[in-house]
């Protein structure tokens, strides 16, 4: 094995093995943040989607979610964690969202709760090619867009 490769992997896996802690409402939840766009994914959790957290926090319990566009599975982690009983479905077709995505939910020892879909879901039946205009982890195409148009 080159030197180059070890020094690489071992880069990669001090990248994924940093993580973060979040209180939200009393609830603690744990991020991994091998990157800055997964750390503001996380930092931002209380106030990004305030009325978010306010409509899963009206959940009775028991309550099965779809989180469609799970990204790193930010609110399906905080449903999971809030009402031991829920059962959330989370959808999200970027493999690289989908690594941290998995990551978290072992990390906060929700994966009886959660089930993680590695797809895109539409309003019509069939498949189709997926174009992504961006492949970092934590990463998502409307805050690419909101990037680009401030250049």
């Amino acid at each position: 094995m080159s030197v180059w490769r070890r020094i690489s992997e071992r880069v990669m896996k001090s990248a994924f093995e940093s993580t973060i802690a979040i209180n939200h409402n009393g609830i603690i939840i744990k991020f991994c943040t091998p990157n800055g766009w997964a750390r503001v994914r996380a930092e931002t959790f209380s106030v990004k989607e305030p009325e978010t957290l306010e409509w899963i926090d009206s959940f009775s319990p028991g309550t099965v979610l779809w989180d469609i566009g799970g990204n790193l599975g930010l609110y399906s982690l905080y449903t999971a964690l809030r009402d031991n009983s829920a059962k959330v479905f989370t959808f999200e077709p970027s493999i690289f969202n989908l690594e941290i995505m998995t990551r978290n939910v072992v990390l906060n020892r929700v994966k009886e709760q959660i089930t993680v879909m590695p797809l895109a879901l539409s309003e019509t039946s069939g498949t189709d090619t997926m174009h992504m205009s961006m492949t970092a982890w934590g990463g998502d195409e409307h805050l690419w867009a909101k990037l680009w148009a401030r250049w």
